[in-house]
């Protein structure tokens, strides 16, 4: 197959069309029980354990989509249907940093407050968590309260290193300015340490792994500045890069406990834990929920809120 076919089979599967076949194929099996679609099959998880907390998960049947716009392209055909398929038929979007992308909000669509499913998993109460349930220690010991510090602080230098990156993700998602590519991982861009954050892009750097179609117009993206500074970075930046910078700093964290060096540990810990069994439906267990999203699922369950 020629990469112009590939290209078109691709967008054939994100295609809002192709999901209202899968959603039809779905009802058909399940008539009478409300569908929540979600943006994507890493999504299935987390969410599943977060409805679990709020009610019983078999009362709605959870549907993968592929993308925020091939959901918010079915909310608009579906509004046109009139053959009943958007009955009892709910979304779960991503706030992004482009929110709904115009559309209006509604009772069959929830966005989340943060910036995606990742933002709500690297919050220090699931770093405490794992401390406690994984790692074994004690809270308010010297070697929890040290590592819940490092932590927050490599974080932050994170934040700081990476935020012309997001900058450039986010005048370009307001711009309607389309990448060439995927978007890379965190590890494109810094070296994540235990104790710190290695610098490792320039200019050319970011240009290449985040390159555009079109160039962006100097003027806008100052105005776009103004309104991007005012985002809560740990809440509002790109939550992908948060999620991996989680996993490698846990692995890290993990070689100091079985060989200590004394940046977190003086001593070597007993423990088998596993940097594979970080998941996103494991870190939802331990995370806040998405604020709006309890009364969310209870109304669409038919619970009181």
């Amino acid at each position: 197959m020629t990469i112009s076919l590939l290209e078109e089979a691709r967008k054939a599967r994100k295609s809002p069309a192709a999901l209202k076949i899968k959603l039809s194929q779905y009802r058909s099996r399940f008539q009478e029980t409300p569908i929540l679609i979600l943006e994507g099959i890493d999504d299935i998880g987390p969410y599943e354990t977060w409805i679990n907390r709020i009610t019983n998960r078999s009362r709605l049947k959870l549907l993968s989509g592929n993308g925020k716009g091939q959901l918010l392209g079915l909310r608009s055909l579906l509004e046109k249907d009139e053959t009943g398929l958007r009955d009892s038929v709910f979304f779960v979007v991503d706030r992004d940093f482009d929110d709904l992308s115009g559309q209006t909000p509604g009772k069959d669509i929830f966005c989340t407050d943060r910036y995606s499913v990742e933002s709500y998993v690297i919050g220090k109460e699931v770093v405490a968590s794992l401390l406690r349930d994984e790692f074994r220690l004690e809270e308010g010991s010297p070697e929890f309260q040290n590592a819940m510090e490092v932590y927050d602080n490599v974080l932050q230098q994170l934040i700081n290193a990476i935020n012309c990156i997001n900058l450039r993700i986010y005048c370009c998602r307001l711009s309607g300015v389309r990448f060439l590519k995927q978007i890379p991982e965190v590890r494109k861009f810094v070296k994540i340490h235990l104790d710190k954050i290695d610098v490792i892009f320039c200019d050319k750097v970011i240009e290449s792994e985040l390159e555009i179609a079109s160039p962006l117009d100097e003027r806008a993206v100052e105005l776009l500045r103004m309104d991007f500074d005012k985002l809560n970075p740990k809440l509002r930046h790109r939550g992908k890069f948060f999620f991996q910078f989680l996993v490698t700093w846990i692995e890290k964290l993990s070689d100091e406990a079985r060989n200590p060096t004394g940046v977190i540990f003086q001593k070597k810990l007993g423990i088998k834990f596993s940097s594979s069994s970080i998941t996103l439906r494991s870190l939802a267990s331990r995370s806040e929920l998405p604020i709006g999203l309890q009364e969310y699922i209870k109304g669409i369950d038919g619970e009181p809120s």
